[in-house]
């Protein structure tokens, strides 16, 4: 019988529901850590900017001297900036090595960007472009049309990516050990770490699909009602341990693959639903045993529920679960990726850096000597009549300019920006917090929504009195007829 208070409970379970905000709680979460993070970046631009103005009143106070002079000397401070980048680092041959090095880093982001566009272009196809410059695609031979172009264009921006990575590694091997090497190792370490986890994953991703396959084509073989075959247990054995061996291990980049290959299968069962396309053929069976053996560990279960009507709701919710696990995959795999990226952009910074100090101590070496011995404001700012022997040179004096403009750029914005990149970095553990849990709480609000509405609809089920009024009312109209009668 309906119950006006449990309807009432339902109601307000409805409400209290429905007032729960998700998305505005973690944007609240988010929204403290990025205020904190700008006041951090203006603190370090503030701080990096007093420290440019103390540089260059250090400068202007300082003789200019030539190159082997002490540190109290214009050519001593650009010294001691270098060295600080690497072991006497600052000759000619450096920065044409340092050139090298950026030249290839300003290609290799063309290159890499151009390799995102065709990733994204194949996998609009139904491919899979690996992630790994020394992957080759699987079945690249077999593709046909755009895709097989996709694919081959992919292919020749990762021979070309592996030729300026090498460049890049031949140009900063002939640099002086420092900063600078210490950046690359960290970078090559970072590297070498995406490169063996992305072959790993693309190992783990064939096998885990070659038995899907196996386990589909069993299950279809199967005759409905009938125990499951020894082939049938044997792939499911082998598509869970291939499944557990991916969500278990470390490697984000095989749990973003794998999660991405259960919402595809999932959208390619419920695309027929709902169509003239019947959902019991065998393609679509196919794909719907791939989906129930990685969440049902009874093989008699799955055959069960192959064979029953596919339920949309059902589908629908499990698609929920998949999409936030593969959000949470993807956020990890995005941190991964901006952690290498900026590494990539610290070590250019620090290049940026190097290559302007280089081109500061150059710019003192075309000066005239009688300057050498001046203070620098005095070698600037002095009318040629007050020196003795008479010293003016416009060229000079505007050579003395632009190495204080280079000196005081490094000592400020690139340096802040060195910095900023690794304050960045350093708040990416953060992210990847927020991130789990984040997806923690999307899974059991998925959960959560279908129990509540389920509830609610049952608070407002129930036969209620009114419903029997009209029946009640002609039992009581023939009662008193009856008696009428008598």
């Amino acid at each position: 019988m309906y119950s006006e208070q449990r309807d009432q409970h339902g109601k307000d379970l409805k409400a209290a529901w429905a007032a729960v905000d998700l998305k505005g709680y973690f944007a609240a979460m988010r929204e403290s850590p990025a205020q904190l993070y700008k006041e951090k970046q203006d603190a370090i631009a503030d701080s990096r900017s007093a420290q440019a103005d103390n540089a260059l009143w250090r400068l202007a106070g300082s003789r200019i001297r030539d190159a082997g002079t002490g540190q109290d000397s214009v050519y001593g401070l650009l010294s001691e900036e270098l060295n600080n980048l690497g072991d006497h680092l600052g000759s000619a041959a450096d920065k044409e090595w340092i050139d090298t090095w950026l030249e290839q880093a300003w290609q290799l982001r063309i290159n890499r960007a151009r390799q995102k566009v065709y990733r994204s272009l194949s996998a609009a196809e139904g491919a899979d472009g690996q992630a790994c410059p020394s992957d080759k695609q699987p079945d690249a031979a077999a593709a046909q049309g755009q895709v097989a172009e996709y694919l081959s264009e992919l292919e020749t921006l990762r021979g070309a990516e592996a030729c300026m990575v090498e460049k890049q590694n031949t140009a900063l091997a002939c640099l002086p050990a420092g900063a600078l090497h210490d950046s690359l190792d960290d970078l090559h370490r970072g590297e070498n770490a995406y490169a063996n986890a992305s072959r790993n994953a693309a190992a783990q991703m064939a096998r885990y699909r070659q038995a899907q396959e196996k386990y589909a084509a069993a299950a279809i073989a199967s005759e409905p009602g009938a125990a499951p075959s020894q082939a049938l247990l044997g792939a499911g054995v082998k598509v869970r341990a291939a499944l557990a061996a991916i969500e278990f291990s470390s490697n984000v980049l095989g749990k973003e693959a794998v999660a991405n290959d259960r919402i595809k299968r999932i959208d390619a069962i419920v695309k027929k639903l709902g169509t003239t396309d019947d959902p019991g053929k065998d393609a679509t069976r196919a794909e719907l045993a791939a989906v129930l053996v990685t969440r049902i560990a009874d093989d008699a279960q799955v055959l069960a529920d192959l064979h029953k009507p596919v339920i949309p709701m059902s589908l629908l919710i499990q698609r929920d679960l998949e999409k936030n696990r593969a959000d949470l995959a993807r956020v990890q795999a995005d941190i991964y990726r901006t952690d290498l990226e900026l590494l990539r952009a610290i070590l250019a910074s620090k290049m940026t850096e190097a290559t302007k100090l280089i081109g500061a101590r150059a710019q003192l070496d075309r000066i005239k000597p009688c300057y050498r011995g001046m203070i620098f404001l005095d070698a600037v700012a002095l009318p040629a009549a007050k020196t003795h022997p008479p010293c003016d040179d416009p060229d000079s004096r505007a050579a003395l300019y632009d190495a204080a403009g280079d000196y005081g750029h490094v000592m400020g914005a690139l340096r802040a920006r060195t910095q900023g990149l690794e304050q960045r970095r350093s708040e990416l553990g953060y992210e990847q917090s927020l991130a789990y849990n984040q997806a923690n709480a999307e899974q059991w609000a998925v959960l959560i929504d279908a129990t509540a509405g389920q509830s609610v609809a049952a608070a407002a089920s129930g036969q209620k009195a009114s419903d029997y009024k009209d029946v009640i009312q002609l039992f009581s109209l023939l009662w008193i007829g009856k008696g009428v009668n008598k």
